[in-house]
């Protein structure tokens, strides 16, 4: 798990159908220091919003089990788990 920024909302007008009605954030990461470093785009599980502080998971298995995605392949490289308040 990583720590991020919130920087950006993704917008698709052609996507998956499995992915409809699921929210996509661009998240710029964060070192131990707070400097920012690459950015990635995720899904977002925990109403985020830009400027949030965040708890990002980059295992694709993590979205199957927040989305309760049994029967369903989707395929999601990451994301959101929580906004970190402090």
């Amino acid at each position: 798990m990583r720590i991020g920024r919130v920087v950006g909302n993704m917008v698709s007008v052609i996507h998956d159908p499995c992915h409809d009605g699921h929210k996509f954030l661009l998240v710029r990461f964060l070192d131990d220091e707070g400097h920012e470093l690459e950015e990635g785009v995720f899904a977002d599980s925990a109403d985020a919003g830009i400027g949030d502080l965040v708890l990002v998971s980059e295992d694709g298995g993590a979205a199957e089990l927040i989305f309760k995605l049994e029967n369903q392949v989707c395929v999601f490289d990451g994301l959101i788990l929580g906004v970190i308040d402090e």
